[in-house]
């Protein structure tokens, strides 16, 4: 080790201060560059060095995207071979006596130099975001020579939650996809996905006790093309606008078809997303939209909404809070129906937290409805905004 340390000693002191172009997102907290000369060449002769198990994942990560991308085979190596004239070595160290193990601001270091790259740190996380860096050093032309200019790199997360959101209620986006975006969230060190799952214009996640929500409410007739409001399947004559004229809701250009669009996830291939972005150290919030935004919901159980006669329809315009009825109901079998789908969400999501959405709860309808009136009455609560209080509360 002491030699390690002595060897990154005389490195550092050849790097210049004022760097070359280099560009990583996110920025690096500190990075300098060193002589071109000294750029490090990884072929196919350049071997992964790492000697502990817990960088299993993040190896098979490097590997895997070094022989997609660029048609390289490395080969690994737990014991260090000083024949190896090119390696890339992943040394996860042990703090210091009353140093923590890790936190946020925990760092990683990355070596890039002639013959070899090293990233080291506290953390199995923390050295797989090396390798994000590592990966965006790379060229993006594929080659069997790639040029990883000579840097060193101190960086750490400034915040602790960086995260992403995206909405597959409104579009669906397939399991491939969805993996892909996980992909891009890791090469930039996030570590949150806000998944959008359910919403007024699909249901997308499979609940067991409630097959209808996806055999009905994942699916929609028509796609929705245009600005808000939008006009569901009435078919619109096509308007062309002058280049003057703002375009406003009421004059918007809409155009609809009868395509059926929707899809959703079996909890089997919920799991394997999971699967997936935990080996990128990615914490999945799957976000189950309550007390609104919720008419795929009830076009499949009207019985949970405030018009429990109605005949309910998944979305087919953008959403207007007080002319649709996306509300459920503030009764015991609701309460009782909604615990149901999050004890199935609970038990297949790993995440500390589940989003229940809460915004654009439209009051109107609970003002109509008789039965909620009386249930407020029952429960002392002063007004709708109450009721909404007590609606997450039971």
């Amino acid at each position: 080790m002491k030699k390690f340390i002595y060897c990154a000693v005389l490195f550092a002191l050849s790097f210049n201060l004022s760097a070359q172009e280099i560009n990583i997102i996110p920025k690096p907290v500190e990075l300098r560059v060193g002589n071109q000369e000294d750029a490090f060449i990884l072929t196919s002769e350049t071997v992964i060095y790492s000697p502990d198990s817990a960088l299993n994942s993040s190896v098979l990560f490097l590997t895997d995207y070094l022989k997609t991308n660029y048609d390289l085979t490395l080969q690994v190596k737990t014991k260090l071979d000083t024949n190896d004239k090119s390696r890339i070595a992943l040394y996860l160290t042990k703090p210091s006596n009353g140093e923590p193990a890790f936190d946020y601001y925990s760092t990683y270091y990355l070596q890039s130099f002639k013959g070899s790259v090293n990233i080291t740190s506290h953390s199995a996380e923390l050295i797989f975001n090396g390798i994000q860096t590592l990966i965006q050093l790379l060229p993006t032309e594929k080659s069997n020579h790639l040029k990883v200019p000579s840097v060193m790199i101190n960086d750490y997360a400034r915040f602790a939650y960086r995260g992403m959101h995206l909405d597959v209620s409104r579009h669906f986006f397939d399991v491939a996809t969805v993996k892909k975006y996980i992909d891009y969230l890791a090469l930039h060190k996030m570590n949150y996905f806000h998944w959008h799952l359910t919403d007024d214009h699909g249901w997308r996640i499979e609940i067991k006790k409630y097959p209808k929500l996806t055999e009905i409410g994942a699916w929609r007739n028509g796609s929705i093309i245009g600005l808000w409001p939008g006009k569901g399947n009435e078919q619109i004559k096509y308007q062309v606008l002058p280049n003057d004229v703002k375009i406003t809701p009421a004059n918007a250009v809409i155009k609809t078809d009868n395509i059926k669009h929707g899809g959703f996830y079996t909890q089997e291939e919920i799991k394997d997303v999971i699967d997936y972005a935990a080996k990128r150290y990615v914490t999945i919030i799957p976000e189950i939209e309550m007390p609104a935004h919720s008419m795929a919901a009830l076009a499949a159980y009207p019985e949970f909404g405030t018009e429990p006669n109605k005949k309910y329809k998944v979305a087919e315009t953008w959403g207007m809070m007080n002319k649709y009825n996306n509300v459920f109901a503030p009764t015991e079998k609701t309460f009782k129906f909604l615990e149901d789908i999050l004890t199935e969400v609970m038990d297949l999501f790993p995440s500390q937290y589940i989003h229940i959405g809460g915004d654009e709860a439209s009051k109107i309808w609970w003002r109509k409805s008789v039965a909620t009136q009386q249930m407020m009455k029952v429960n002392n609560l002063k007004d709708e905004s109450a009721l909404q209080s007590y609606f997450y509360i039971v």
